[in-house]
C-alpha cells in the first residue's frame, strides 16, 4: 500500500474517548467536513497554540523545554463540484406479440406394441 506525502509524516496514536466527547467529535467533522482524525489534529494543535500563546506548557515539569508555537495549516479546500450528467433515458421497445402454440393432437392408442410378458 502506497503512502502519500502527508501520511509519512505522521506518526499512529490510539486513544480512548468518551462516547460523548466522540459523538460531538463526529458531529462537528460532519458540520465542517472533515474526517474525525482531521479534527482531532485541528484541535489539538489549536489547543497546544493557545496555551503556548499564553506562555503555558501542557504538562509543566521541571526542565521540560518551553514548547514551540504551533502552525496550524488548515486542510486545503475541496475540490469544486462536478455537474451530474444528464440520466440517458433509452425508448423501449415494445415486444412483438407471439402467436399462442397449437395444442397437440391427441394420438390414437398404439396397438402394436407388445406386452412386458412377450419377451419372456
Amino acid at each position: 500500500m502506497a503512502k502519500d506525502d502527508a501520511s509519512e509524516n505522521m506518526v499512529l496514536r490510539t486513544v480512548y474517548l468518551p462516547k460523548a466527547l466522540d459523538k460531538q467529535l463526529r458531529a462537528i467533522a460532519f458540520e465542517v467536513e472533515l474526517s474525525k482524525g482531521e479534527l482531532m489534529r485541528v484541535l489539538i494543535a489549536e489547543a497546544m497554540q493557545h496555551r503556548a500563546a499564553k506562555g503555558e506548557a501542557a504538562f509543566e515539569r521541571e526542565g521540560a523545554p518551553t514548547p514551540r508555537p504551533v502552525v496550524v495549516v488548515a486542510p486545503p479546500p475541496p475540490p469544486p463540484a462536478l455537474p451530474e450528467p444528464a440520466p440517458v433515458i433509452e425508448p423501449v421497445k415494445a415486444a412483438k406479440p407471439r402467436p399462442p402454440k397449437p395444442a397437440p393432437e391427441p394420438k390414437a392408442p398404439d396397438t402394436s406394441q407388445s406386452s412386458i410378458f412377450d419377451f419372456l
